[in-house]
C-alpha cells in the first residue's frame, strides 16, 4: 500500500512541478544539455560502470527539493512523504537504474561491442531548458567497431535544466 502512495505522490510531484508560476531559472553557464549528459553515459559505457551511470540519474535530494516545491500537495504529511521516498528512492529505484545499465552492459557484449572502444557520435533530443522539470526522450548515437548503435533514453529527466538519466534506456 505504501508503494502505491509513494507512487502516487511521485507523480503528483513530477505532473505539478510544471506549473510553478514563479520559476527561477538557472544561468547559461550552468545549464546542462542533453549531449553533455550523453557524453558522460558513453564515459560510464566506455567503463563499464554502473556507479558513474548512476551518478547521472537525479539525487534524492533533487526528488526532495520537488516535493517541498510543491508541499501544497502534501500538506502535514510532507516530512512522511519524503521519508517514505527516500526509501523507495534507496530500494527500488537506485537497484532499477543498476539493472538497467547492467542490461545495456549485457545485450552489447551479445551483439560484440566492445564497450572500451565506442565513440559518441551525436544526440538527438529537443532542448527544454526553461522549465523546473520536464521529461524528454534522448538517443545517443554511437559507433563501435565500424558499426553505428543507438541507446535510447526513455523519459530523461530535465531538472533545473540539468538532464538527468532514468531507468529507461534500450540499445536499438
Amino acid at each position: 500500500m505504501k508503494t502505491i502512495i509513494c507512487s502516487t505522490i511521485l507523480f503528483l510531484t513530477i505532473t505539478s512541478c510544471n506549473v510553478d508560476p514563479s520559476p527561477t531559472y538557472p544561468s547559461a553557464a550552468s545549464r546542462y544539455s542533453s549531449k553533455e549528459m550523453a557524453e558522460q553515459v558513453i564515459t560510464a559505457l566506455q567503463h563499464m560502470s554502473s556507479h558513474e551511470y548512476i551518478a547521472l540519474f537525479p539525487t534524492l535530494q533533487e526528488f526532495h527539493q520537488i516535493m517541498e516545491k510543491n508541499s501544497l500537495l502534501y500538506g502535514e504529511s510532507l516530512s512522511a512523504a519524503k521519508q517514505e521516498f527516500a526509501t523507495t528512492y534507496e530500494n527500488h529505484l537506485i537497484t532499477a537504474v543498476k539493472e538497467s545499465f547492467d542490461r545495456i552492459i549485457r545485450e552489447g557484449n551479445k551483439k560484440g561491442i566492445a564497450w572500451n572502444t565506442i565513440r559518441f557520435e551525436r544526440t538527438e533530443s529537443s532542448e527544454i531548458v526553461k522549465q523546473q522539470f520536464a521529461q524528454a526522450q534522448v538517443v545517443i548515437v554511437f559507433t563501435a567497431n565500424g558499426k553505428r548503435y543507438s541507446l535510447s533514453l526513455e523519459k530523461a529527466l530535465i531538472i533545473n535544466a540539468r538532464w538527468r538519466v532514468s531507468q529507461f534506456i534500450k540499445l536499438v
